[in-house]
Order: C-alpha cells, then structure tokens, then sequence
C-alpha cells in the first residue's frame, strides 16, 4: 500500500473541502489578510505617531517625567558616591574637620549635578525615552485600526457570500482554489522530501513516489521550484 499517496490524496480531498466550505472570497481574503494587516499597520504608523505629535502634548509630558526621574536617579547615585568617598578619605586616615569635609563634598556634589543638568543628558534621554514609547503607542493605535479594517472587509465578503447567484460561484471557485492550495501543501512537502533524500525516511518517501505515476509527475514537474527558480534567474 502506498502511503504517500493516501496522504497527497487527503491533503487534496481536504484542501477542495476546505475551499468548498469557505468560498473563493473567504479563501482569498484570509490568504490576503496577514499582508494588508502588515501593509496598514506599516503605512499608518508613521501617520498615527505625527498626529499624537502634532495635536497632543503627550511627547513633553512623559519626556519631562522620565528626566525627572533620571535626574532623581543621578542626583542619589552622586550623593551615594561622595559619601562613598567621605568613607575612603577616613579609611585613608585622613579625618578633615566635618564641617570643613561637608563643606568640601555638597560643594562637589553640587557642581556634578549642575555639570550633568546644563549638558542637558536628562532632557536628551527624556526626549528618547519619550519618542520610543510613542512609536509603540502608535503602532498599537495602527495595529487596532488595520485590524477593524480587515475586520470590515471580512464581514464585507460574509454579506457578498450571501448572495444567491455569488454564494454559488463563489464555493465553485473556492472549491477549485481549495485543490490549488492542496497542490500547493503537497509540492511543499515534495520540495521537503527531495531536501531529505539522503535519509532513510526520504528513501522511503522517494520509494513511494517512483512507484505511482501520479506522485513521480507532482514530484518532477514541481510548480513551486520552477516558480523559485523563475524568481531567482
């Protein structure tokens, strides 16, 4: 018994079901639907980032907070570092008067934080901060809209489906690209065993098909590899 023909003919027998069930429309909107969802998202997001941009102040405000919070941050880590410092001086055995070493060390402290403020790093990194969290912002909002669109126009191919005179062409046709995609599963998985020719499980697999007329032409006459190459020459 051939297996590998039992299986080709169920993918077939499955894939004009399948076509069948769910109509030429459906078919070709759901092979259709992850590309325009990448295509809207990719063309909205860019417009979607400007709007919240131009027309709202969300940008300086998380820009403002997260400098403050990084500015906080710094401001305890110099703090921590003079202190760290005072520390090594006493280690060192050198013991200044304490109000001669506090004098010393908030005049320190002062003029790194103040270095660090003007150069304007905080303000910078805010500003980073803020535009990477509003690109995501936007490409959620994008996201969220390509995704109602492409649920439009799914809905848009149920209503047409309905149609008497359409209803009937359109499982005709689904039933006919259905085998198509079968065809297509099948010289996929030829394409997967000619890669895996040279072990034991590919022998059997090319066994199966040298022995039925039908699986050797599929197997020769791949629609897929002359398409690849095509493309590559």
């Amino acid at each position: 018994m051939n297996w590998l023909l039992i299986v080709v003919l169920a993918i077939l027998a499955f894939g004009a079901i399948y076509g069948a069930r769910k109509g030429l429309l459906r078919l070709l909107y759901s092979l259709v639907a992850v590309v325009l969802l990448v295509a809207l998202v990719g063309y909205a997001t860019p417009y979607v980032s400007g709007y919240i941009q131009t027309h709202t102040n969300l940008g300086a405000v998380i820009s403002e907070r997260v400098a403050e919070k990084l500015q906080s941050a710094a401001e305890n880590a110099v703090d921590e570092a003079a202190q760290n410092q005072a520390q090594n001086l006493e280690d060192a055995g050198i013991h200044l008067p304490e109000v001669l070493a506090d004098a010393i060390f908030e005049k320190s402290v002062d003029a790194t934080q103040g270095a660090i403020a003007q150069s304007g790093a905080y303000q910078q990194l805010g500003d980073q901060v803020a535009g990477m969290l509003l690109m995501v912002l936007s490409f959620v909002v994008a996201l969220v809209l390509a995704l109602i669109v492409v649920f439009i126009i799914g809905k848009i191919t149920d209503l047409a489906n309905k149609i008497p005179v359409v209803k009937g062409a359109n499982r005709f046709f689904g039933f006919l690209a259905g085998i198509l995609l079968g065809f297509v599963v099948v010289w996929l998985m030829f394409m997967l065993i000619g890669v895996m020719s040279g072990s034991h499980l590919g022998q059997l697999a090319l066994a199966d098909i040298r022995s039925n007329v039908f699986l050797s032409a599929l197997y020769d006459d791949n629609f897929l590899i002359k398409i690849i190459l095509q493309f590559l020459s």
